[in-house]
């Protein structure tokens, strides 16, 4: 078959075109990407009505994720959803539970998987309970409530979100938030299932857990300087989107987040 030259600069320009029109479809969708580079992620988080949960919460929601924001506090949940919405980019579902109960957890969990209509992308786990207080006061019922949440309450969330997480696939991210060294030894196992693990370590941050102390004279003795400043659950936050933002490849593993007037 002959084809003449007018109808070969035809496919030519027809192929260019096709070209143009793909690459400007991909420099769009990477663009999108860049600009909200969590969006339509399904994220849970925890103890999101105040503090770094809150912060979180706002945090990644601007960089374009749906989050379920888990807490007690109904009220204050549905308020913080009300402000996610109304500022147009992730969404936002206010679901009251409690990290001690694992029940309460999974029924929380499966309620934002049919709410955002998907899987569980990612954990952040901000529920804590801090009491400043000395060992020689032996307050057992403070010692065994700041376990039930800070570590039995990660054991739970954990266990309600890992199966749809592991549904997920490889895209799965799981961030701990102010629980120390309690999941370190979840990553070699997790990194099976495309699951990553950031242990975010911050040092003192002003939020109203300060205000939870059962020992007015540990909080002055252990509780820093009050003329030094200290950080916000903003800048905590930014930490946390800052590890769930990364490329597939690239797990953060830890991070260690002082006041500069405040070192190790």
């Amino acid at each position: 078959m002959k084809i003449s030259c007018l109808e070969c600069q035809r496919q030519r320009s027809t192929l260019v075109e096709m070209l143009e029109t793909r690459d400007s479809r991909r420099q769009a969708t990477g663009d999108a990407r860049r600009q909200d580079p969590l969006k339509d992620r399904i994220i849970i988080i925890t103890g999101a009505s105040s503090g770094i949960g809150e912060a979180t919460a706002l945090k990644l929601s601007s960089l374009g994720a749906n989050v379920a924001v888990l807490a007690r506090r109904k009220e204050k949940l549905e308020d913080l959803a009300s402000r996610i919405d109304k500022a147009g980019s992730g969404k936002a579902l206010a679901v009251c539970a409690d990290v001690t109960s694992v029940e309460s957890m999974r029924m929380a969990v499966a309620q934002a998987c049919e709410y955002f209509k998907g899987s569980v992308w990612g954990l952040v786990n901000c529920a804590g309970v801090m009491h400043y207080q000395k060992v020689s006061d032996l307050d057992v019922e403070s010692w065994n409530q700041q376990l039930d949440t800070n570590c039995r309450g990660v054991l739970n969330s954990t266990a309600a979100v890992l199966p749809s997480m592991k549904e997920a696939g490889k895209q799965g991210l799981c961030v701990y938030s102010a629980t120390k060294h309690f999941v370190e030894a979840w990553a070699q196992e997790l990194v099976a299932f495309g699951i990553k693990v950031t242990n975010v370590q911050p040092g003192d941050v002003k939020t109203e857990l300060l205000m939870h102390t059962r020992d007015p004279s540990a909080l002055a003795e252990f509780g820093g300087d009050s003329n030094r400043q200290m950080l916000e659950s903003g800048d905590v936050a930014e930490m946390i989107a800052f590890a769930m933002t990364q490329k597939t490849h690239c797990a953060v593993n830890e991070i260690l987040v002082e006041p500069t007037e405040a070192p190790l």
